[in-house]
């Protein structure tokens, strides 16, 4: 192979690897905690989380805890799954009452956290809910239906971005090891082929076939996880 030919595949194949990758969406796990009260001390009374996929809200997209409400101060953990996700929609309860919540946090690489006045900038009502303000610098809830949720209204994508970074960086450095593997089989090949055609080309079809399958199980964005919530 001429040495020019040499150079232009070479830039070809890394410009490839590189848009295929800058194209490549990497959504970690996410764990949302809470921590709240309820007046409603229920043994079927617990709190529930919807996050919008772009299917909208739906029971299938939603995750329950097998905790259940008390009077006093509980944590709650929800883990959200590697995907995209749009919104996020938080459900205190099923029964008319109060309810009140000191901290939310989305906890991944990175934690986001809210608290006090951060409720009223972040959160709003969207049903069932009378009063939704900050009282003795928590966030107090007064359900005036039995199916009371509101919503965080910020950038949910922007959270898991920034637990992300790290994650495509070593995407990057992968992608520069498989390319300088890849160049140095291709003029392994190349030598190869001058001596024996027919094994060089089985050579090259197998190890074609084998880091196709690879690069696709890199670059693959989403890899559903099972749920363990508490």
């Amino acid at each position: 192979m001429k040495k020019n030919a040499r150079i232009i595949l070479s830039i070809t194949l890394l410009l490839i690897l590189f848009l295929t990758a800058s194209f490549v969406k990497i959504y970690t796990p996410i764990t949302c905690n809470i921590i709240m009260k309820s007046s409603i001390d229920s043994d079927k009374e617990s709190p529930q989380i919807f996050f919008d996929t772009g299917n909208g809200y739906n029971e299938k997209e939603s995750v329950h805890v097998s905790k259940k409400h008390k009077e006093y101060f509980s944590f709650f953990s929800f883990n959200l799954p590697g995907k995209k996700i749009y919104k996020i929609r938080i459900d205190p309860g099923t029964k008319k009452g109060k309810y009140f919540i000191k901290k939310i946090c989305f906890v991944g690489r990175q934690s986001r956290c809210f608290s006090s006045v951060d409720f009223i900038q972040h959160f709003q009502p969207l049903h069932d809910i009378s009063f939704f303000n900050i009282r003795n610098n928590m966030l107090s809830i007064e359900a005036s239906g039995n199916d009371p949720f509101f919503e965080f209204f910020g950038n949910f994508t922007e959270i898991q971005n920034k637990t992300c970074k790290i994650q495509k960086v070593w995407l990057y450095i992968v992608i520069l090891c498989l390319y300088a593997f890849i160049m140095f089989l291709i003029n392994y090949f190349v030598s190869l082929y001058q001596r024996s055609r027919t094994l060089s080309l089985y050579l090259l079809f197998f190890f074609i076939f084998f880091f196709s399958i690879l690069f696709a199980l890199l670059t693959y964005n989403y890899i559903k996880l099972p749920y363990s919530n508490s």
